[in-house]
Order: C-alpha cells, then sequence, then structure tokens
C-alpha cells in the first residue's frame, strides 16, 4: 500500500469524511479499498474514528468492523483497539484464556433453569495467562452491560466457581484488572465479587454504577459498603456515581453505609453527575459547590436545613440541570427548596409517605421561588401507590388550586403528578392547564394512582380536544378519561366528529387508568381523528386500588381486551 499524499492532493478533513467512507467502503473492489484509504495516509487516531464509526453504537456492526480489519495489515493494531473498548461482561476476559486453564467441576442448575457444569482452575494462572489477559484488558475501556439492573447471572461470572474468581482478584502485577478502564457497571452478589469490583477500580475510571439488584428492600452488606468506602481513593477522577435499585423509594444503603459513601464523596472534586445517594449536612454542602449537573438525593431523616441554610443561597447548586430530590415528607421537600436558589431544566420531588393534600401547594410555591422561571421545563412530584389501607386519603382532592403556583412557569414542556388522593379536574381545569402551558409535550397525571375510586372521572374528550387545540407539541398524555358521551354505536357517530375539527399530529402515545368502554370502533374514531399518529394506546387499572370492585374485577379482562381492540384499529388506520 502506497502511503505517500500527493503534493498537489488538498488537505482533507478525515473526521468529516468518515461516513462517506464507512458507508461506501465495501462497495469498493478490495484493491480499490486499500488505494483509497491509503491516498489520505491516516493516522492511528484516524483510523479510530472510522472503526467506531463503523461498528456503531453498543457494538451492533462488529462483525463489519472484523471484515474491515482484514482488509489491511495497517488497520491490523487499530482496529482490535476499537473491537475491545467496549464489553457488557467482564466474563468476556476470562474466556480469552486458554482452554486448558479450567475443568468442569460438578453438576449445578444455574439461576436460569439449566443444568450444567461449573467451571474451576485445572492449574494455576502462569505468567503467559497473564499476558494474554492484560493483552485485551488493556484495551477495555467500558464494561458495562447497556442493561439496567443485568446481573452477573445474566453475565456468565455464575459458571464458574469462587476458585476462579478469587484467582483473578490477586493479579501476577498487583495493580488494577483493566488499567484504562473508564466506565464500569456492576451489581453486588455477594464477598467473593466485592473483591472482584475493588480490583476493577482504577485511577483512569470516571464512570461507576452500582446496581443492586438482589435487595428490594434490604440493605447492601458490609462487603459491597466497604468497596464503596474505597471509591475517593482508587478512583479520584470519578464524575459519574450510580447507586441504582430497582424501586426509586428503595434505598440500598443503611444508615452506616451511607455515612460511609457520604464520607468517600468529600473525597471527590471532579463529580459531574450525583444519582441515588442519600446525603448528610456536610455532604450536601460539598456536592453544592461542585460543577454537577445531575443530581439525585436522598434528605436524611432528621435534617437540619437551618443549619445549612445560610450556605444554600447561589451559587450553591447553580451547574445542576436535572435535580431529584427524595424526602420522608413534605414540609422537608418545602424546607430544603425555600433555602436555595438554582437554575434547573428538570426537577423530580419524590417523598416517601403519603402527603396531606394541604401541603401541596406550598411545595409548589417553594419550588417556583427556587428556580428559575425562565430555565425550569419538567416538573414531576411522585408519592407512594394507594393502597387498600388507606382509605382515608380518598376524602381528600386535589383541585386546580393547587397547580396554581405553577403557572408561573410558562416553559414547562413536562408534568407528572403522582399523588394518592382523588383527582378532581374537569374539562375547564385541563383547559386552563393547557392555556397557561402551550409548551407541553408530556402530561401525567396519577398514571400510578387511581383518580377518583369508584367515580367517573370528571374529565371528558373534550379535555383531550382542549391539550390538542393549545398544546400543538404535545406528545404523550397519561390521564383519567370519561368516554361516556362518544362510546356508542359506530353508526351514530357517522354524520358527526366529536372532535369538532381539532387535531394534534405529534401526540404518538397515550396512557388511559380505570376506564370501561363497551364500543372500540367508537373510540379508535374519535382518537384517529384528533390525534391521527396516535398508535400506542394502554389501558391501566389493575395497580389502581379503587378501579374495580370486587364483582367487577373479573370483568377487567375484558375491557383489557376491549382497549387492545383500540389500539390494533388505531394502528390499522395509521
Amino acid at each position: 500500500m502506497n502511503q505517500s499524499v500527493p503534493q498537489d492532493h488538498p488537505k482533507r478533513n478525515v473526521t468529516s469524511d468518515i461516513n462517506c467512507l464507512s458507508s461506501n467502503f465495501f462497495q469498493q473492489p478490495p484493491t480499490e479499498r486499500s488505494r483509497c484509504i491509503g491516498v489520505y495516509s491516516l493516522s492511528k487516531s484516524s483510523n479510530l474514528l472510522i472503526f467506531r464509526q463503523v461498528r456503531g453504537k453498543n457494538g451492533k456492526n462488529s462483525g463489519t468492523l472484523v471484515n474491515l480489519a482484514c482488509t489491511c495489515r495497517a488497520f491490523s493494531t487499530s482496529a482490535p483497539d476499537v473491537l475491545w473498548e467496549h464489553l457488557d461482561s467482564f466474563v468476556r476476559l476470562i474466556q480469552c484464556l486458554p482452554r486448558d486453564l479450567f475443568k468442569p467441576q460438578h453438576e449445578a442448575r444455574w439461576p436460569d433453569g439449566v443444568a450444567g457444569s461449573k467451571l474451576t482452575l485445572e492449574r494455576a494462572i502462569s505468567v503467559k495467562d497473564w499476558k494474554i489477559f492484560f493483552k485485551y484488558s488493556s484495551r477495555l475501556r467500558s464494561v458495562a452491560s447497556g442493561r439496567s439492573y443485568r446481573s452477573l447471572n445474566d453475565q456468565g461470572c455464575t459458571r464458574y466457581t469462587n476458585d476462579v474468581i478469587f484467582a483473578f482478584c490477586h493479579p501476577s502485577t498487583g495493580g488494577p484488572l483493566i488499567p484504562r478502564l473508564k466506565e464500569l457497571s456492576w451489581d453486588i452478589p455477594g464477598q467473593v465479587y466485592a473483591s472482584l469490583l475493588h480490583h476493577l477500580l482504577t485511577p483512569s475510571l470516571v464512570s461507576l454504577t452500582i446496581h443492586d439488584i438482589n435487595t428490594l428492600a434490604n440493605p447492601l452488606r458490609a462487603p459491597e459498603v466497604s468497596v464503596l468506602s474505597y471509591i475517593a481513593i482508587a478512583c479520584p477522577l470519578l464524575k459519574v456515581l450510580k447507586i441504582e435499585s430497582p424501586l426509586w423509594s428503595c434505598n440500598s444503603l443503611n444508615s452506616e453505609g451511607s455515612r460511609i459513601l457520604s464520607t468517600a464523596i468529600l473525597s471527590l472534586n471532579s463529580l459531574r453527575k450525583l444519582p441515588g445517594v442519600t446525603l448528610d449536612e456536610q455532604t450536601i454542602l460539598h456536592v453544592s459547590r461542585l460543577q454537577l449537573t445531575e443530581l439525585s438525593m436522598s434528605l436524611p431523616a432528621g435534617l437540619s436545613v437551618d443549619n445549612i441554610r445560610p450556605h444554600l443561597t447561589a451559587p450553591a447548586f447553580g451547574s445542576v440541570d436535572a435535580l431529584t430530590v427524595h424526602a420522608n415528607t413534605f414540609p422537608a421537600l418545602t424546607l430544603l427548596l425555600e433555602a436555595l436558589e438554582i437554575t434547573p431544566k428538570s426537577v423530580t420531588l419524590r417523598v416517601e409517605t403519603a402527603s396531606v393534600v394541604e401541603q401541596i401547594k406550598p411545595l409548589f410555591t417553594a419550588l417556583v421561588n427556587a428556580c428559575s422561571s425562565e430555565e425550569l421545563l419538567k416538573i414531576c412530584l411522585d408519592t407512594p401507590n394507594l393502597h387498600y389501607d388507606q382509605p382515608f386519603q380518598w376524602s381528600h382532592a386535589f383541585n386546580l388550586d393547587m397547580l396554581e403556583p405553577l403557572f408561573s412557569l410558562p416553559h414547562t414542556s413536562s408534568f407528572t403528578l403522582d399523588v394518592p388522593h382523588k383527582i378532581m379536574l374537569d374539562d375547564a381545569d385541563i383547559t386552563t392547564i393547557a392555556k397557561h402551558w402551550p409548551n407541553l409535550r408530556t402530561l401525567s397525571i396519577n398514571e400510578m394512582n387511581s383518580w377518583n375510586g369508584y367515580d367517573p372521572s370528571p374529565t371528558t374528550h373534550r379535555s383531550l380536544l382542549a391539550l390538542a387545540a393549545h398544546c400543538p407539541e404535545l406528545a404523550e398524555i397519561a390521564m383519567s378519561i370519561d368516554f361516556s358521551e362518544i362510546d356508542v354505536e359506530s353508526p351514530e357517530l357517522l354524520h358527526s366528529r366529536p372532535n369538532g375539527g381539532v387535531t394534534n399530529r405529534n401526540l404518538s402515545a397515550a396512557f388511559f387508568m380505570a376506564i370501561k368502554i363497551d364500543h372500540s370502533g367508537a373510540i379508535a374514531g374519535f382518537l384517529s381523528d384528533a390525534f391521527p399518529r396516535l398508535f400506542r394506546v394502554m389501558a391501566r387499572w389493575r395497580m389502581n386500588a379503587f378501579a374495580f370492585d370486587d364483582e367487577e374485577d373479573e370483568s377487567s379482562d375484558m375491557y383489557e381486551m376491549r382497549w387492545s381492540e383500540v389500539e390494533d384499529l388505531l394502528s390499522t388506520v395509521g
């Protein structure tokens, strides 16, 4: 291959040529492939740009990249670097070692129910084996499944005995197993894997996500918490730290674990994203001074906002774009917001205990006073789902007056409300909401809670028309609608258009709660006329405590089938 560049050839921008080169490369004959690459005398960094483009996101086109690497010897060093940049499992590295290193030990039943043999060590790992391992691990930059809560069982670690995992916790170099690792996504199944995680924490790591998939109610144990205490020492440049659980209200760390993690965070000064942790007063002050763009924190019980109030004024949390705060009570959230001066684009407020409905308006007032009306676009208030043992909450109703403070945020594009109270919003109220928030793209009201128990919803199909008329960008809604006025035999609608000519061409998904219908065709006809691009429709009631009484519960399958027919009809029309 001729690597020289003709003197009269103009200088090319390699980055701008990547898309064209990667899409047309294999249309060329092999000799032309070498010629067109050789003309530009691409450097290794340029090759890497091309290879990443060919591979695509998440390595979807890795096979194509292998073919590209085989066309030219000059690619043989750069292509493996890209192929090994990202792995979905640490096990892939173990599988690179010689087969004679392992032997089947005994018959066992794996967590997926398939019977098979676990692999254990046939012999000790030699220096030559470690060289093979580091040949590949030194290229690795990311170990992440790309799927939330994917367990090590799915990744294949349980196919190996504890002896194998123990051996990899003691590498011959004494240093990190993956020396240039930047992103790590991991779960915490037990002590032996906590030790392995310890050896994957490197000074180069900038993103760490710990998925707690095994404990919905129990906190992480001492071995896992001990690893958290090591984070600040092992990963001083960490920018993203996530502690994730399957349930938003589940705290994976007990009070001792939260204290240890808070202490470790005090030594991390490069954090940009910190979701899912409980912070004490001192740590709250520390993170308030960082250049965070995303923060999700839980307020500990007994937090005294008055102690830290003087330090929470601007510029505290000044760079945060997305803020999520968990608290035990509404007053705790309100007190914190009253002390802040922030400019986030998105705010999510989550309360662990059922609310008193009168506390909602003061909370929204504090939110408006704390945030810039020009910046705040997305608002979410979540509280636990209503259970059968909390019927007293239904004596209190949420009405339009409680939303009034938020109407001073004219740029709101997303609003989510889930509270265990009756929702008393009628067509006029929904119209008022639509007029105040013309930029709405998402509107969700009590999707996870029922609206009015056994009573019909106060909103009718006219509320949908008001949203269609005043919110042209609306793309997704979740609310309760009484369709009884148009839920009639189709012939009765032949000469009428209940939508009055109002259409919205952006709405694509609608979720309706506890709604009984009799005529699927009539509902589908109205929805397709008003929302021509609506293709996903769901009716949710099984999670709602008051959707059906015991006698009607057997009919829920029938209503579910009718709503499925609505969705099928919409897809046919579309």
